[in-house]
């Protein structure tokens, strides 16, 4: 998403006398992010067990249920090729706002969802930033390193993703501009 439309749709969303103090949008296109280091290597081992149990199956006089084929064909192609499209998919279709009042996520995939917060409830903000500027804005306490590999099949990892800023530049920016706005409306 461009700038321009996301400032856009984050103004589509203020209230009336609500002021737009900051808008982004994550980084565009192809990118490979931290937990790749965990997906990619597994994304490899399901792909060779999916072959292995293809040649098996392939060889053996023993039938393997279709079902268990498909499926972990599916996963394997998801894991190997689909996720990229779709991560990026999922960036190029976000917007964020920063209000007087609130934080505003706007998404457009698969389809249109707008998630805000109030400036006031926010207790934990987070700043993860890269050594280029690019970072991350966490609106609230963020789950494990466990969790956050396995997303919601790790153990005790929550149901939603916590609310934030993902990959945006200029992060350091934007995060205290945050910090100045939740001052103002304490």
């Amino acid at each position: 998403m461009e700038k321009g439309v996301a400032e856009r749709e984050i103004r589509d969303c203020l209230e009336a006398n609500e002021r737009l103090l900051w808008s982004g949008v994550p980084i565009q296109g192809f990118a490979l992010h931290r937990s790749d280091a965990f997906y990619i290597p597994f994304s490899v081992i399901i792909a060779g067990i999916f072959v292995f149990v293809l040649v098996i199956a392939a060889t053996s006089s023993q039938e393997v249920p279709a079902p268990i084929l498909i499926l972990l064909l599916l996963v394997a192609l998801y894991l190997v090729l689909g996720r990229f499209p779709i991560d990026k998919a999922v960036r190029e279709s976000t917007a964020y706002g920063l209000t007087d009042r609130r934080v505003i996520i706007v998404s457009r995939f698969p389809f249109r969802r707008v998630r805000t917060l109030s400036l006031k409830k926010v207790t934990d903000l987070t700043l993860e930033e890269t050594a280029n500027g690019r970072g991350t804005i966490t609106f609230g306490v963020r789950p494990s390193r466990i969790a956050m590999s396995f997303g919601p099949f790790a153990p005790g990892a929550p149901g939603r993703q916590i609310p934030s800023f993902a990959h945006i530049p200029s992060a350091r920016d934007a995060y205290w501009r945050v910090c100045e706005a939740q001052d103002a409306v304490r």
